[in-house]
């Protein structure tokens, strides 16, 4: 029996019907979709300024407790499992794209060998969703965010070990009181101390002026190895504070600035030295012990 063209409409209308159904069904699926990954993001960052506080939080009560070499090899140990959680991160990204291609690669011989086609017909024109591009943005900033985080704890990590190696290196350039050049220069600087002042009570003789000022000379060699020492400990001083204010200023975010010439330390110890020199030759003056305290500040303190 024919069917009219009232039956074919009826049918025609309950197939655009269904399908509109269906349409509206996907875009809800969809919708969600979208909404659980907004959420699922959200989340995450939530969850990244917590861990970044509690970071945070632990640097500051480790930084009261533990010494700087210790800070260093933490910071170290902190860098290196972050940049194997990246490399492990990329490695899953590239497996995860290598099975899309096989699978891929699969359906459209599949789709080949049964004559349909490489390319899938689309079951209705769509306009294209933004979606994926958003995605797409969204994986390339965290990607970038993880390698900005992982270079600046590295370079914390190599702040904190230049700073640790500044202040073990000034600590080494400071004398000993055990050292045998320290207890050398101390026991002599004192003997000639203790000479300058019985000399200079008894100075009512020309003898005595000239045996003071042989003495004075006989301490050059002295004066010369608190110079030496005196210069090393500034120059590892000044060393050390500036890798305290370059790791300030990367904890900071600000960056670091260029390191103070130390060329005129020498010249200034130099001088410093030399008038105290000087003013052993002062008659009465030079009664202070001004060589055994030059010695005494080259002490580690």
């Amino acid at each position: 029996m024919a069917r009219t063209s009232e039956e074919r409409q009826r049918d025609w209308d309950e197939i655009d019907k269904k399908r509109e159904e269906e349409t509206a069904r996907k875009d809800r699926a969809a919708d969600q979709k979208e909404k659980e990954g907004k959420y699922q993001q959200a989340h995450r960052k939530t969850e990244f300024r917590r861990q970044q506080l509690q970071r945070r939080t632990e640097d500051e009560r480790l930084r009261e407790t533990e010494t700087p070499q210790e800070t260093a090899t933490r910071k170290s140990k902190e860098y290196e499992e972050s940049k194997k959680g990246w490399e492990g991160t990329q490695a899953k990204y590239a497996d995860q794209k290598k099975r899309n291609e096989e699978r891929r690669a699969g359906w459209e011989g599949r789709r080949g060998a049964q004559g349909l086609g490489s390319a899938r017909p689309p079951e209705r024109p769509a306009a294209p969703s933004p979606r994926p591009a958003q995605d797409a943005a969204s994986n390339a900033g965290a990607r970038n965010r993880l390698g900005r985080m992982a270079a600046r704890r590295g370079q914390q990590a190599q702040a904190g070990q230049q700073e640790a190696e500044a202040q073990a290196n000034y600590e080494s350039k400071r004398a000993g009181i055990l050292d045998l050049d320290f207890m050398l220069c101390f026991f002599f600087a004192v003997l000639i101390d203790a000479l300058d002042i019985i000399l200079e009570l008894l100075s009512f003789t020309v003898i005595t002026k000239i045996i003071g000022i042989i003495l004075d000379v006989l301490s050059i060699p002295i004066w010369l190895w608190v110079a030496s020492k005196t210069t090393g400990i500034m120059n590892a001083k000044q060393q050390r504070d500036q890798a305290v204010q370059q790791r300030a200023q990367r904890r900071q975010g600000a960056r670091a600035s260029r390191p103070a010439a130390t060329g005129g330390v020498r010249g200034r110890v130099m001088r410093k030295l030399g008038l105290r020199f000087l003013l052993e030759l002062v008659p009465f003056v030079g009664m202070w012990p001004f060589l055994t305290r030059a010695v005494l500040g080259t002490l580690k303190g």
